[in-house]
């Protein structure tokens, strides 16, 4: 539970970083998608429960704070939270190029869904364009991105995981 809190906290923090100061490293106009990043590797340490869960509470704060669609960055987090904890119980995890990948194909298929949902059915847009511009580059930059971060949650993740063990080992000695 301890562990929930702190990677919301960390998510919203996350949040705040990515649409502020974030933007000082923006290339070709994108910027990389770090809460996809943070719900992904929690999801695919810690499994599809936490990764649900993280996923949805930052998808729907996502949308809260910077959305006019209330629901819709909330569901997509979800369903990546989830397919991410899948993913580990199904690939060797010991394997750097399998987040990468994962990374790199959540991000696509989230601008891809982005732009069908909140772009064409809104009223169009040049689809080549976009995908070229934004869809391509933001997945790219995201998977670059995500190597030492996705290591940095991993440790941190496995850390915590490690200390409340131990701490609930303690508490059992003590009472036992």
């Amino acid at each position: 539970m301890l562990t929930q809190i702190l990677f919301i906290v960390i998510g919203l923090l996350t949040m705040l970083f990515e649409s502020t100061a974030l933007h000082a490293f923006e290339i070709a106009g994108v910027i990389p998608n770090l809460t996809l990043i943070l719900i992904f590797s929690c999801g695919f340490v810690k499994g599809p429960v936490f990764g649900r869960r993280l996923g949805l509470v930052l998808g729907l704060m996502l949308d809260i704070l910077f959305s006019k669609v209330i629901g819709f960055y909330g569901l997509l987090y979800f369903l990546l939270g989830h397919f991410s904890g899948v993913l580990a119980g199904v690939v060797d995890t010991g394997q750097l190029y399998v987040p990468a990948l994962a990374v790199f194909g959540f991000d696509f298929a989230l601008g891809l869904i982005s732009w069908f949902f909140l772009r064409l059915l809104a009223g169009g847009g040049n689809f080549t364009y976009y995908l070229t511009g934004t869809i391509l580059p933001e997945a790219v930059y995201t998977t670059i991105v995500m190597v030492p971060l996705y290591l940095l949650h991993r440790f941190v993740l496995l850390l915590l995981e490690r200390f409340t063990t131990e701490a609930a080992d303690g508490k059992e000695a003590a009472q036992g």
